[in-house]
């Protein structure tokens, strides 16, 4: 099994982004980020003494060690955009790779053993390999100022080539949670034609979903959704579109992607499913 990489949103509940919020964030986890090297581009924020002007450019900046981060934060009244790279050493005054705030999801620089970014002054993503990380934040943060407002992960298992087996087993681990749950999915047909948006589609129970899945190694892309049996299909939001992919599905339980036939990405709101499947990943 491949190690898994984990990506989760941070909002503030009544406004995000305040560097205040970000210090707090990197006080919870700072017994696992204490040697990282920090470093920081496309860097725009509301701040009580002017950035370093190289730090808006997209060429990574070093910022310096976790006091330096802590201390730049304390500079910030809230980011607007910004992206922080912690890396295990030094490499010197800048790295030689450009980096913007909303590139690829789940973007993974050979040597980021984490990475922070501020997206237009409306949550935190915290992007890592560590577990712990997550972990940690979920139990630490939780308070009426800062909240988790989805987990993402993406894993590919290099030991089964079916992408139905692999789906089965995301499914066998996460099973107590939908019981209940009522399956949708994405127009296949109509995603591949990259049109505005994509009515969702009742496939059933999970057991339903079960039988439906046996296909899944000949559809690519596949979205799919767990919703709740009260989810009213008619009240609720119909589209998802390609660029807010899961963002928009109201209630979700778990929602289930594959662009690729070498990997998944899950996307959930509950700690709960993504510890279960997590531990499973990794043992």
């Amino acid at each position: 099994m491949s190690e898994p990489f984990y990506v989760i949103r941070i909002e503030g509940t009544r406004v995000s982004c305040l560097g205040e919020q970000l210090i707090e964030i990197l006080e919870e986890i700072r017994p696992l980020i204490e040697n990282l090297m920090w470093y920081t581009c496309h860097n725009f924020a509301t701040t009580k003494v002017p950035h370093p002007e190289n730090y808006e450019e997209f060429i990574p900046i070093r910022v310096g060690n976790s006091d330096a981060m802590i201390d730049l934060c304390r500079n910030v009244d809230q980011f607007e955009s910004a992206v922080f790279l912690g890396l295990p050493s030094d490499y010197g005054d800048s790295l030689n790779h450009e980096y913007f705030t909303k590139d690829e999801e789940f973007r993974d620089h050979v040597n980021t053993a984490l990475e922070i970014i501020a997206f237009d002054t409306q949550y935190y993503e915290i992007n890592s390999r560590d577990f712990n990380i997550i972990k940690k934040l979920s139990s630490g943060i939780i308070n009426n100022e800062l909240k988790i407002k989805n987990y993402s992960l993406r894993f590919r298992n290099k030991d089964i080539n079916s992408r139905y087996e692999q789906l089965v087993k995301i499914l066998d681990w996460v099973w107590p949670f939908i019981t209940a749950a009522v399956w949708y999915s994405c127009d296949l047909e109509e995603f591949k034609s990259r049109k505005q948006g994509f009515e969702l589609k009742r496939i059933g129970s999970s057991c339903d979903f079960m039988d439906f899945s046996k296909n899944i190694d000949h559809c690519l892309p596949c979205m799919f959704f767990a919703l709740p049996l009260d989810w009213d299909h008619q009240s609720n939001r119909k589209y998802v579109t390609y660029d807010e992919l899961f963002r928009n599905v109201e209630n979700s339980i778990l929602q289930i992607c594959a662009f690729n036939p070498s990997y998944f990405d899950i996307e959930t709101s509950s700690y709960s499913i993504m510890e279960v499947i997590s531990e499973k990943i990794n043992n």
